[in-house]
């Protein structure tokens, strides 16, 4: 939808799904497309956008959450490029907005090697929490299952929330969305849709309902041994982790 030289805003579409037309991806930065490198059978490898200023380009949320409706949601996700924040099982795709997920789960103990500690990353984000939580309960006519670490106390979860809690403790894989779902919910047939997302992304889209914020951020870990400054930043979405790791200094 765009070509190099075009000034995008934050929010801005910039290419489409070409087998779900309703289905945006949009500019995280306001700035100029710098460049557009396609690969095999015109495939987007990457679109590179200067990060010149703030300014956005998108349609906020006019609808309270306790009002709007499934459809409304679908519809404000899929036109402000947030949809693909919701992922679908089996094959870990982007979720088809026209089916209905028998669950939606969101886990809240990543524990993968240099994971966030999600009390820290999103310390002070309980109301966000809380609305994307309601907001995925629109989505659903099944239950949404929030998975929480048995041995860790959060900070960030309000006392009543609009799902259900799962306990899950133990070493890595046990963090993991798969595990989860075998478990609570488990697929069993060919036409069962299970949707996850991450709690940062769910915190991301609360915070857009609720307060009309593009999460055009995130935050992410860098870590291992190699590394002399371990360590968690604040990034545009879309940043290349080398461009972070530039003034890094590796040891052997």
């Amino acid at each position: 939808l765009v070509k190099v030289g075009d000034f995008v805003k934050i929010g801005t579409k910039v290419y489409q799904d070409k087998k779900n037309s309703q289905l945006y991806f949009t500019s995280p930065v306001s700035g100029c497309i710098k460049d557009i490198k396609l690969g095999d059978r015109r495939k987007i490898e990457k679109i590179v956008i200067s990060c010149d200023n703030n300014e956005e380009d998108f349609v906020k949320p006019s609808t309270s959450i306790s009002e709007i409706s499934e459809k409304e949601i679908k519809d404000t996700l899929l036109q402000s490029g947030l949809w693909p924040m919701i992922r679908q099982r089996p094959f870990s795709k982007i979720a088809n907005y026209n089916l209905s997920p028998k669950s939606i789960f969101i886990t809240a103990m990543p524990n993968a090697p240099f994971s966030l500690d999600l009390d820290v990353a999103l310390n002070g984000k309980n109301d966000c929490i809380s609305a994307g939580i309601s907001i995925m309960n629109k989505l659903t006519k099944g239950s949404v299952n929030l998975v929480l670490d048995r041995t860790k106390k959060y900070s960030i979860f309000n006392e009543e929330l609009d799902c259900e809690r799962h306990y899950f403790s133990g070493p890595y894989p046990s963090g993991n969305t798969g595990v989860h779902i075998h478990h609570i919910d488990p697929i069993s047939s060919r036409d069962d849709i299970v949707w996850y997302a991450s709690l940062q992304d769910i915190c991301s889209i609360g915070d857009f309902f609720l307060n009309g914020k593009y999460p055009s951020e995130k935050i992410i870990s860098a870590g291992g041994s190699c590394l002399s400054n371990p360590q968690y930043y604040k990034i545009k979405r879309g940043t290349s982790v080398s461009d972070i790791l530039n003034n890094e200094h590796f040891d052997s």
